[in-house]
Order: structure tokens, then C-alpha cells, then sequence
């Protein structure tokens, strides 16, 4: 199946999401999900005092459900970077694939970390990383990806979200990077 590693991701994500129901991470006031998202996410104090690994561990949280869901959607409707990597010819392309995301979400991270004081979490900036790989190989021309890439700015500017705008461009950015890269 040439799909595998977009399976594989998810399956690492849901369990990652349900891992704290699994295990009990709470030795406080915070329930076991609030302590494990807390000790994991893109914290800026945090990794100013040497918590380097939260650049990555925030790439696979997610704060609920539907944040979960909705970057899940995100790597299906984006899974055609899969085959493209495997049709390029490379051999171990699957781990290309996976390199393309954790490098998109670790670079929006940084970028969340630069821009943004909050803390923030999520698989967003990898699949913004997908997206970017995929709109640097077809040119830049994919309307649908342009037409993706501006909805979703949008929609998370607007007053009361709290989506991470920086994170989605780093990763955006890393992807293209890493398109030039490759190609």
C-alpha cells in the first residue's frame, strides 16, 4: 500500500493522543492529560532553559478531539506526497516522507517560538511542511493548494482562534525547503 506512512503517522498520533488515559502523567492539581500536553508542548520558557525536545514532542500533541481530527484530515487529503516521493524514484522514500514532516513541524515550531510567547502544540506545521512539498512540485501552480493555504490563514486569524499562524508558515517554508532539497 502506498499509503503506509501516512497510516503509520496517524496510528502514532491517536495513540500518542490517548496515551495519557493509558498512562497516568498527573502528580498534581492538572488531570493526566492536562500534565502530559503541558510537559510536551512548544513552551518558550521552557526551552529557554534547555527543554530543546519540546521543538519536536509538540508536533504530535493535540489539545482535543478535533484538533486531532482535523490535522488527521490534513495529512489525508495530503497524502499524494507518499506516492510522489516513491514515483521519484527514491529508495527509501517512506522515510523521506516522514523526514518531511517532523523536519516542517520542528522548523514551525521554531518559528512559533520566535514569534509567538504561547504555548502551542499540534501536527499542523508538518502538514503545512506536505503542503509546501507538494506546491513546489507542481510548480507553485496547484490552485487547490493555494486555495487550501489561504482559507486556512484566514480562518485561523480570525478574532478568538488560537491557531498558530507562525508554526503553519515555518512548517509551510520547511516543506518548500525541503522540496528544493530533494529535487
Amino acid at each position: 500500500m502506498i499509503y503506509f506512512p501516512v497510516i503509520i503517522l496517524v496510528l502514532v498520533l491517536i495513540f500518542i493522543y490517548v496515551l495519557p488515559n493509558i498512562i497516568n502523567f498527573s502528580n498534581s492539581i492538572h488531570s493526566s492529560f492536562e500534565e502530559f500536553i503541558q510537559s510536551f508542548w512548544k513552551d518558550n520558557q521552557a526551552i529557554k532553559e534547555g527543554e530543546y525536545y519540546r521543538f519536536l514532542t509538540a508536533v504530535f500533541l493535540h489539545v482535543d478531539v478535533r484538533h486531532l481530527i482535523y490535522n488527521i484530515f490534513g495529512l489525508f487529503i495530503f497524502r499524494e506526497v507518499a506516492p510522489i516521493l516513491n514515483d521519484i524514484g527514491y529508495q527509501y522514500w517512506y522515510l523521506i516522507y516522514f523526514a518531511i514532516f517532523i523536519f516542517a513541524g520542528i522548523i514551525g515550531n521554531v518559528f512559533s517560538f520566535l514569534f509567538n510567547l504561547n504555548p502551542s502544540l499540534g501536527s499542523s506545521g508538518g502538514v503545512f511542511g506536505l503542503i509546501g512539498f507538494l506546491f513546489l512540485i507542481t510548480g507553485f501552480s496547484d490552485l487547490n493548494l493555494l486555495f487550501y493555504i489561504i482559507i486556512s490563514f484566514v480562518f485561523s486569524s480570525m478574532p478568538g482562534s488560537k491557531t498558530d499562524n507562525f508554526a503553519h508558515f515555518g512548517g509551510l517554508l520547511a516543506g518548500i525547503l525541503a522540496g528544493f532539497l530533494l529535487l
